[in-house]
């Protein structure tokens, strides 16, 4: 289910549908349900409240408040960036012209990190991602000893994460006319 594609964006872990388990009754459970899920606790809850007959995770939030689909989707991005770049440096080494460390290799890496930020926004792993690259000549003149060793942490990236709807409010007037 967590496996991110175009074909397949990934969803809010609040209100999934699960199988195999038993949901918490509403019946006489109030103040406990409410006691959980104020502590950013997660129970398994019948999803009746939207006329459906299955149980759902109520409501996927880590401990901290955050949805844990928002650090899934982060996690994601910076796994499959890292995955990407390294296979970049691989293959770059083993073709003609070679990837070298020089602004041409910078850019060249920062498409490849660029295009799967691009992917995780597609795939609802962020809402954005924008992502610099210290540029060649500033970067080796800080740190000389980097590019002896073939070292380069001149990329960032800011991510705003996805989240889903966890609460709705709907306004009502009622009117009358006399």
């Amino acid at each position: 289910m967590n496996n991110p594609s175009a074909a397949n964006p990934l969803g809010p872990m609040s209100y999934r549908y699960l199988t195999g388990v038993t949901p918490w009754a509403i019946s006489g459970n109030q103040a406990t349900v409410n006691s959980i899920l104020s502590a950013y606790g997660n129970i398994i809850y019948p999803t009746s409240e939207g006329g459906i007959s299955k149980a759902g995770i109520w409501k996927g939030t880590m401990m901290d408040g955050t949805q844990a689909s928002w650090w899934y989707g982060i996690d994601w991005f910076q796994i499959q960036v890292a995955q990407d770049l390294a296979a970049a440096v691989i293959n770059g080494s083993n073709q003609n012209p070679p990837l070298v460390y020089d602004q041409n290799g910078i850019n060249s890496l920062l498409a490849v990190a660029q295009g799967r930020a691009n992917s995780a926004v597609k795939f609802q792993c962020a809402l954005s991602i924008t992502i610099t690259a210290t540029s060649f000549a500033d970067y080796t003149t800080a740190n000389p000893d980097d590019y002896a060793a073939g070292i380069y942490k001149g990329f960032q990236a800011t991510v705003v994460g996805q989240n889903g709807f966890l609460t709705i409010g709907f306004y009502l007037d009622a009117v009358q006319f006399a």
